[in-house]
C-alpha cells in the first residue's frame, strides 16, 4: 500500500520491524522500490533477500528482472541469467519473457533473439516481449516479421499487449501504413477493445509523420477523451510541426485534465516561441510560477566498469551506483 501510494520512505522501518519474512513480503518489496523510480534498490534488497536465506519463487524473479530492466545494467542482467539458470528458473515463460525483456533494455538484442528461439512453448507473454524488444532498438520490421510470424505459423493470438507492442514498434520506426493496419487488424479481425495506450500511439504515429488532421480525427473518435498521454502525445506532435492552432487545442484540454503538469505548460511555451508569440510565452512563463511547478529533467544513465553514472543536461555526471 505505502508503495503504490508512493511513500517508500514509510516501508523501510515497517519492513525491519516484520517478525517474519516470506518470500512474498520480499517481492512486494522488490517490485514497490521499482515502481517509485528507485529500481537500483531492488538489487541490493535482493542480495539482503538471499542473506536472509529466503529463496526467490518465480513470482519474485519476475519482479526483480523487471526492477533491473528499468536500469539498463547488462552486467547485472547476465549474473541474473546465470543465477536463473543455476535455480532451474529457464523453463518458467514468465521468467523468459522477462529476461527477454531485460536483454533488450540492456541493448543486447542478439542475446535477446537467442533466448526467444531457445524457447519451444512460446506463450503471447513470450511472443510480445521479442516483438517490444525489437521495438526498443527500432527495428519496426524485424518486430513486423516476428507478428506476421506469430499470427501465421503459431496457434497464440495476439493480445491487447501485443498490439501494443507492435504498434510501438511501427511508431518508434516511422512505419505509418503499417501501423494503421495494424490498428484495424486489432479492431475488426480480433475483435479486440483498444485502451487510451494504443490511441496514444497511433496519435504519436501520425504526428511523427505530420498527420496532425489524422491524428486529431482518431483523438475525436476515442470513446474517451480524457486520457492526458493521449493529448499530450498530440501536442507534443504540434510541438515537432509547430502547429500553433491544434497545439492550444491539445494544451486546453491537456490544462484542465492534469494542470500540474509542467511539461504541458512548456511544451506550448515553445510553440509559442516558434510562432513569434512571445506575449503568450510570457504569461504561460508567468503561470508556471505563480503555479510552482517543476520539470523533471531527463536523465541518461551509462554504464561504465563497475560503476553506473547518471547523467543530466547541464549538470556534472555523478555516480549513483556501484555494480
Amino acid at each position: 500500500m505505502y508503495m503504490k501510494c508512493s511513500a517508500p520512505e514509510k516501508v523501510g522501518d515497517l519492513f525491519n520491524r516484520m517478525p517474519e519474512k516470506d518470500v512474498v513480503s520480499w517481492a512486494a518489496l522488490l517490485s514497490g522500490y521499482a515502481h517509485n523510480g528507485i529500481a537500483y534498490k531492488s538489487i541490493g534488497v535482493f542480495g539482503d533477500m538471499l542473506s536472509d536465506e529466503t529463496k526467490p519463487d518465480a513470482v519474485a524473479m519476475v519482479k526483480l528482472l523487471a526492477a533491473c530492466s528499468e536500469l539498463g545494467i547488462l552486467q547485472q542482467a547476465l549474473c541474473l541469467h546465470a543465477y536463473v539458470i543455476k535455480r532451474a528458473f529457464k523453463n518458467n515463460i514468465f521468467v523468459g519473457a522477462s529476461l527477454i525483456e531485460l536483454y533488450s533494455k540492456c541493448g543486447c538484442i542478439d542475446n535477446a533473439i537467442l533466448l526467444f528461439e531457445g524457447i519451444t512453448d512460446k506463450d503471447v507473454v513470450t511472443w510480445s516481449a521479442m516483438i517490444a524488444g525489437y521495438g526498443v532498438h527500432g527495428q519496426g520490421e524485424e518486430a513486423l516479421k516476428v507478428f506476421d510470424r506469430m499470427v501465421k505459423h503459431s496457434d497464440v493470438k495476439p493480445n491487447d499487449v501485443t498490439f501494443l507492442s507492435i504498434l510501438s514498434a511501427c511508431s518508434h520506426s516511422g512505419l505509418v501504413e503499417e501501423g494503421i493496419e495494424i490498428f484495424n487488424t486489432m479492431l475488426h479481425e480480433y475483435q479486440l477493445k483498444p485502451g487510451p495506450e494504443h490511441y496514444g500511439i497511433i496519435v504519436d504515429l501520425l504526428g511523427r509523420t505530420g498527420e496532425l488532421d489524422k491524428a486529431m480525427e482518431i483523438v475525436e473518435t476515442m470513446p474517451n477523451r480524457t486520457a492526458p498521454h493521449v493529448w499530450g502525445a498530440f501536442l507534443g506532435a504540434c510541438r515537432i510541426h509547430n502547429n500553433t492552432k491544434l497545439g492550444e487545442v491539445a494544451a486546453k484540454s491537456l490544462f484542465r485534465l492534469d494542470p500540474n503538469h509542467a511539461g504541458y505548460y512548456i511544451l506550448l511555451s515553445n510553440i509559442y516561441a516558434m510562432d513569434n508569440k512571445w506575449e503568450n510565452v510570457t504569461n504561460l512563463r508567468t503561470l508556471i510560477k505563480e503555479k510552482r511547478l517543476k520539470k523533471v529533467s531527463g536523465q541518461s544513465v551509462v554504464e561504465v566498469g563497475n560503476d553506473i553514472c547518471s547523467f543530466v543536461a547541464g549538470l556534472t555526471p555523478i555516480r549513483f551506483m556501484e555494480c
